[in-house]
């Protein structure tokens, strides 16, 4: 890759990184109450921290979550977004686990508790003390830009797969990667140098000149209230790029911060469950080759958008619009 493309491409993600995050301060909108609805099994797991070292040396910090049932079964990796503890996500990797996944949740390099090169300037094992850490307002972005954070989703699988207390139960040629806001972008960007992903689930971001360069099955799931510049720079783009089989989700009234279990940040009260309903979905058709998930995938659910539109690829003329207006 010449010297003028890396920096093109650096600029870029600098460009999106700042959309991300300047734009996550408007979303304060708060939406009504609907009635939720359940979907998947909610079979019993079990969760443990655990550290690992990345390929800099740095401490990792994740959360691994496992089927308390023996057997063997896909494994995914997720990570958080900007300035964000993995805690923060916890109700991903638990639906996961207990839906027959091997889930780890890591903090990216300089994020929540993950070790990064400015150390630690206070104790950041706390979600409630993650927005007080100046260190990870800035190495947090610099590692994402300069391609650390995608290692470390990679490490993560190495560690997931060969070095993790669960190894035994994962099954290596089924590998998902999932990620948040500044985490989507990171796991479009894993699969140019790690052929292991199967299966990617970003929610918010995903970086549109990556998504081009593989037929990796993607679905982005966004929402009415996330960044309006996200919608229109990112996962739209992104959607449009990205080779089939591919999906776009937009939850009705989701928002940005809606994809955390933060209580105190706005969102419906159906925003996990929908996406729940498609994330896990997404994960059994194409790590699991569940033929019921299919239906799922391509199927309308109550409190996906009517103002934006929902809609799927997934090759060989299987396609649709779930619903919102054509565009």
């Amino acid at each position: 890759m010449g010297t003028v493309k890396k920096w093109s491409i650096s600029a870029v993600l600098v460009l999106l990184l700042c959309f991300v995050v300047l734009g996550s301060s408007f979303v304060v909108t708060r939406v009504g109450s609907g009635e939720a609805f359940a979907w998947g099994r909610r079979a019993p797991y079990s969760s443990e921290d655990v550290t690992f070292k990345n390929s800099k040396g740095y401490k990792i910090a994740g959360t691994l979550y496992w089927p308390t049932k023996q057997g063997t079964y896909p494994g995914v990796v997720f990570i958080g977004g900007f300035s964000s503890h993995r805690g923060m996500y916890a109700w991903i990797p638990e639906t996961l686990a207990s839906n027959g996944y091997v889930a780890l949740s890591i903090d990216g390099s300089g994020n929540g508790a993950s070790e990064g090169a400015f150390g630690d300037l206070i104790d950041e094992s706390k979600i409630s003390s993650m927005m007080l850490d100046p260190a990870s307002w800035v190495e947090g972005p610099v590692n994402f830009i300069l391609g650390t954070w995608k290692k470390d989703v990679s490490d993560a699988i190495t560690y997931l797969t060969e070095k993790s207390k669960v190894r035994g139960m994962v099954d290596k040629n089924r590998i998902g990667i999932s990620g948040h806001s500044m985490g989507g972008m990171t796991v479009s960007w894993v699969p140019l140098a790690d052929s292991r992903v199967k299966a990617i689930v970003a929610f918010s971001d995903v970086i549109p000149i990556f998504v081009d360069d593989y037929s990796i099955p993607l679905q982005i799931q966004t929402g009415d209230l996330d960044l309006v510049l996200n919608d229109n720079m990112v996962a739209i783009p992104g959607y449009k790029a990205a080779k089939a089989p591919k999906e776009i989700i937009y939850v009705e009234g989701g928002t940005h911060d809606g994809f955390t279990n933060i209580a105190i940040w706005p969102k419906p009260p159906w925003q996990h469950d929908v996406s729940s309903n498609y994330f896990v979905a997404w994960f059994n058709s194409y790590l699991k080759g569940d033929a019921s998930a299919h239906e799922v995938i391509t199927s309308k659910v109550r409190h996906l958008s009517r103002i934006h539109r929902s809609e799927y690829n997934l090759g060989n003329g299987d396609s649709g619009i779930l619903g919102g207006p054509r565009r």
